[in-house]
């Protein structure tokens, strides 16, 4: 009867340790369920109004770090929390589904128009939660390719777009940021920062080199 018992408690203790992996691992923010796990200083759910709106776009380009992969380079921006419209507490990346960074090519013109950039991508949170994750740009691929205006789509691992427009003979190789947007698709509400903001938040362009 005794052995019985033993083996049942084991049984439980292993089922419930079980339930535990299965749920720390099947949620992305199981850093704490809490938000104010990201660190206090991050944690803008105090804030309202254009109080909130200044720390959000500050802490968006304080994060904001080009990290060599092997493919070509990687972007990441600052991550947050903070209290959406509807009260909720959330992380940056479980109130938007996507991002988007617009660049500009530095002295690149075709009949007189700038080359563009937008890379757009899945807002995911870095493991620390204190970046949202770099998104890719397979450089190497591209440079491969006879330079262009169209549509690039990049799947491996993270979906990522690469939009190009006024491309001329030779891709650009200096990309200065011109926005910074979260969003939601074919949702309303956005957190939108312009070339004249990232220049007065930085104190200078953000220039990408390729």
């Amino acid at each position: 009867m005794f052995r019985n018992f033993v083996v049942l408690g084991l049984f439980a203790a292993f089922f419930v340790a079980g339930l535990g992996f299965y749920f720390e691992h099947s949620n992305p923010y199981t850093v704490s369920r809490d938000p104010a796990a990201i660190g206090r200083v991050f944690d803008y759910s105090h804030l309202t109004g254009q109080k909130l709106d200044s720390a959000i776009k500050h802490r968006l380009l304080a994060g904001f770090s080009v990290q060599k992969t092997q493919e070509g380079i990687g972007i990441a921006l600052g991550h947050f929390a903070f209290v959406n419209k509807l009260g909720e507490r959330k992380f940056a990346c479980q109130e938007f589904a996507k991002v988007a960074l617009t660049f500009q090519g530095d002295g690149n013109l075709v009949s007189g128009e700038p080359s563009t950039l937008v890379v757009e991508g899945t807002c995911k949170a870095s493991e620390d939660l204190f970046t949202i994750d770099h998104l890719d740009l397979p450089l190497a691929r591209i440079l491969g390719q006879t330079p262009a205006d169209g549509v690039f789509t990049y799947n491996e691992g993270r979906d990522i777009e690469l939009r190009f427009a006024n491309i001329g003979d030779e891709w650009p190789r200096r990309w200065i940021l011109q926005s910074v947007k979260l969003f939601n698709p074919h949702e309303a509400g956005e957190i939108n920062i312009s070339r004249d903001e990232v220049v007065e938040i930085t104190g200078r362009p953000v220039v990408v080199k390729w």
